[in-house]
């Protein structure tokens, strides 16, 4: 049994955290313009009235997650832009805990909204 089992399948919102310098390396990426994302598991549906961009999180290979948009399911490669996402909330922890497999992940996800 996966710990995310609490995770709504609707999604959760998620702060975006961006450099200090303020320069943007997203290329037009959505963590560019927004304070907010609305994740969602890998297998979850798209919801369809979320209040922010939606983004899946998904295992980006042993000990790493990333978060990516959703338009970019079916194609495409996205790219880190510099920017990450964290919340203080413990199910979007569990969620991170599971696709990292790392039983106390702490920390922020990189947002993989970069395309070219």
């Amino acid at each position: 049994m996966t710990s995310y089992l609490d995770f709504p399948e609707r999604g959760m919102s998620v702060d975006v955290y961006r450099p200090a310098h303020g320069g943007d390396c997203t290329n037009g990426g959505a963590s560019s313009t927004h304070d907010k994302l609305w994740v969602i598991t890998a297998d979850a549906p798209v919801p369809e009235n979320a209040p922010y961009p939606i983004f899946r999180a998904v295992s980006h290979g042993p000990g790493l997650c990333r978060l990516v948009p959703v338009e970019m399911d079916n194609g495409g490669w996205p790219m880190f832009g510099g920017n990450f996402a964290n919340c203080s909330d413990g199910r979007v922890c569990r969620l991170f805990q599971d696709l990292t497999g790392f039983p106390q992940f702490y920390g922020a996800v990189a947002i993989h909204d970069r395309q070219e």
